[in-house]
């Protein structure tokens, strides 16, 4: 017999107001100027624009704490014609009133922009959304009459059927697409050629493409760089109930791939491991999971279920979502068994909200893991708050031991941010974020940032 979901009616209305039910529906990055970043999609890729999105002012406006640009992919549906895609993307946001390490996003973003000039196939390439489109030269003539760069890469899948992709990235953020097609286009003037698999057969089979429509955009993957494959994929498999479904190997062993599959879910992740020299000087891929897990560290609070509760920094952004409202009645799927997995590992990392939770692996990047409890338990109770919609919100951090401040921490926090407790919670928390390290040795935590700025 299948275990018992309990989720209230208001949460399940949420999760249908935001996603595709089932399957991997979200890409998201974090921003600094997210409606630059809009602009230059809805004139380059096929996204609906805002004045198509019903979403409104939730497609590209300013909440309160920051800006968003976001909306979907364009779809054509056989009996209603052109629909949203069942992927969110682009989906970005600036959450100003959230905390950071030392390391800014805009920092980040000047690293990608220094190593993707795509003079040359570089490791950070890796971290891409991957789609197919049926003839990528349509949006060639887009981009080359737009000035938008491009790199072609050719390629063998499994069964050593040749492929072409073109990446093509948004300016001054980490995103990057890799268009997929079986059809060479006739507009790259080089090519550089890849050993690497870098998809299965099968995912093409799965999703469908020989029906693509063109000018339209098909989901495959979501791909990752790791600097450790064997350590996110345990974490993938173990904790998050996925599948290795594809390995590959090339460069003599030195790159290493696998692809993780979710029942229910026609995309994949594709996990891809590559030898240091693969990037250019500057920011490496281990150096960038150590600058977001910096930041991770900065939002955890006294327990490991507080923990759960409360505290979300500007990397939670980094994520991809994948919703399970019909298939989570699979065990692997359900929130009690991963936050147990969690617990065994001492994994603190993670957010529980009141309808959904991001959970991060060990890349640095979060997983938005929409799911329910077969027996929802006391401390899950207590979460809040929605982080797509409240971007000021770090969770339920009153609850428990967090918000315990000691007179240290207080005395702390008036001394060193004096006045800024019920104003700008962005402007606050630059501030604490700021004296960091002698408020730590105050004995604050983040759950005491949050409720001096909330």
């Amino acid at each position: 017999m299948a275990p018992r979901i309990v989720l209230a009616v208001a949460s399940l209305q949420a999760v249908m107001a935001q996603h595709a039910l089932d399957g991997i529906a979200k890409y998201t990055m974090a921003v600094s100027d997210p409606h630059a970043a809009l602009h230059f999609a809805s004139a380059n890729f096929p996204i609906w624009s805002c004045d198509e999105n019903p979403e409104g002012v939730e497609c590209n406006g300013t909440l309160a704490c920051g800006p968003i640009g976001r909306t979907n992919l364009k779809a054509v549906d056989e009996t209603h014609g052109k629909v949203f895609s069942s992927l969110m993307f682009p989906h970005m946001v600036n959450a100003t009133g959230r905390p950071i390490g030392a390391t800014s996003v805009e920092e980040v973003e000047a690293a990608f922009d220094a190593k993707l000039t795509f003079d040359r196939y570089d490791q950070f390439m890796d971290y891409a959304l991957v789609v197919y489109s049926k003839d990528i030269d349509t949006h060639l003539s887009t981009w080359q009459q737009n000035g938008v760069p491009t790199f072609g890469v050719s390629w063998q899948d499994s069964t050593r059927t040749p492929y072409w992709s073109v990446f093509v990235r948004i300016p001054h953020t980490q995103i990057t697409v890799e268009v997929v097609s079986d059809r060479m286009p006739t507009r790259v003037a080089a090519w550089h050629h890849d050993e690497l698999a870098r998809l299965p057969a099968a995912l093409f089979a799965a999703n469908q493409v020989a029906n693509a429509t063109e000018g339209i955009w098909i989901p495959l993957a979501i791909s990752k760089f790791a600097s450790s494959l064997a350590e996110l994929g345990s974490f993938y498999t173990d904790v998050l109930g996925a599948t290795a479904a594809f390995n590959a190997t090339a460069d003599k062993g030195t790159t290493r791939m696998s692809t993780f599959a979710w029942k229910g879910a026609t995309m994949q992740v594709r996990v891809i491991e590559r030898a240091a020299g693969n990037t250019t000087a500057g920011l490496s891929v281990k150096q960038l999971e150590a600058i977001k897990f910096e930041a991770h560290n900065r939002t955890l609070a006294r327990t490991f279920t507080d923990s759960m509760l409360c505290g979300v920094d500007k990397w939670y952004d980094n994520h991809w979502g994948i919703d399970f409202t019909r298939t989570y009645l699979e065990p692997a799927y359900t929130y009690d068994q991963i936050f147990e997995k969690l617990r065994r590992r001492n994994w603190p990392y993670a957010q529980v909200w009141s309808w959904n939770a991001y959970i991060v692996d060990p890349s640095g990047d979060a997983v938005q893991f929409d799911s329910g409890w077969t027996h929802t338990p006391a401390w899950a109770n207590l979460a809040t708050d929605d982080a797509l919609q409240n971007l000021c919100a770090q969770g339920n951090c009153s609850a428990s031991t967090c918000g315990r401040s000691t007179a240290a921490c207080s005395a702390g926090l008036m001394a060193l941010c004096p006045g800024m407790k019920g104003g700008r919670v962005d402007t606050c928390q630059d501030c604490v974020h700021e004296h960091y390290g002698a408020l730590v040795k105050q004995g604050c935590l983040n759950p005491d940032f949050v409720q001096y700025c909330s």
